[in-house]
């Protein structure tokens, strides 16, 4: 059954004029395979409501001290990481580890503590949760995710959205989206110790030093709302249009 989905998908992708995908190394490895001669990678999408960026958001994150992870259970290896890394702060930690998508029982008993909140899975189509996901991340200092190959890059762009610095693994499909230098956090490998230094670094960073990390996030994030890739998407569409003709 699966052999034959695998094959129908290659016959799609083989008469189609042109494929658009989500990640850049997926975009590399559909073209790689020669099924589809114009495979595009036009950027994600942020699922998210829109949200304007305002001096009162920085300010109430800036306060705040908190983290915040997004991830299945999957990214369970980045969360514990995360949660050694603030066992290695100690009471240099004033905040909380705010936790989303992973429920309370898969994460070891010792790694919890009057520090951390575990929600498991928000369902955004529930106004109730929805906004609940929604304060927990504006109110956030920080994202952290070091998962390792993969640590959730929708997750990591709606938090950047929403003017959160991120704390992420140099994984190609983010490297090669923003690059080797970003200026809205950290690349860490998931190793606890790397992960304390920097979550001390942004914790510690004055007013001025943090407001511009946060700008620069939501900066570089806003180029993935859906206005803009739909703006994308039909030039894209246009542009195969007029090759054809």
């Amino acid at each position: 059954m699966e052999t034959q989905e695998i094959r129908n998908q290659h016959q799609l992708q083989s008469t189609a004029d042109g494929l658009l995908a989500l990640f850049p190394d997926t975009c590399k490895y559909i073209s790689d395979q020669g099924y589809c001669k114009n495979v595009f990678y036009l950027g994600n999408v942020i699922n998210s409501e829109t949200f304007n960026a305002t001096n009162e958001t920085v300010m109430e994150k800036f306060n705040s001290n908190d983290i915040v992870f997004i991830g299945a259970d999957k990214y369970l290896p980045g969360l514990i990481t995360l949660l050694q890394a603030v066992q290695i702060l100690g009471t240099a930690f004033k905040g909380r580890v705010q936790i989303i998508g992973i429920n309370k029982d898969k994460i070891p008993s010792s790694l919890l503590s009057d520090k951390t909140r575990v929600y498991g899975y928000l369902d955004k189509s529930s106004v109730s949760e929805r906004n609940r996901y929604y304060d927990i991340v504006n109110k956030a200092k920080v994202f952290v995710n070091t998962n390792p190959r993969w640590p959730s890059f929708s997750a990591s762009l709606e938090a950047m959205y929403h003017m959160t610095p991120i704390i992420t693994t140099h994984y190609r499909s983010f490297v090669e989206t923003f690059g080797e230098n970003i200026k809205f956090g950290y690349y860490s490998e998931n190793d606890p110790t790397e992960v304390s230094i920097l979550l001390r670094r942004i914790l510690n960073l004055n007013l001025t030093e943090y407001k511009k990390m946060s700008l620069a996030a939501h900066d570089a994030a806003t180029s993935f709302t859906w206005p803009v890739y739909i703006d994308k998407l039909e030039n894209k569409i246009q542009s195969i249009i007029d090759k054809g003709k």
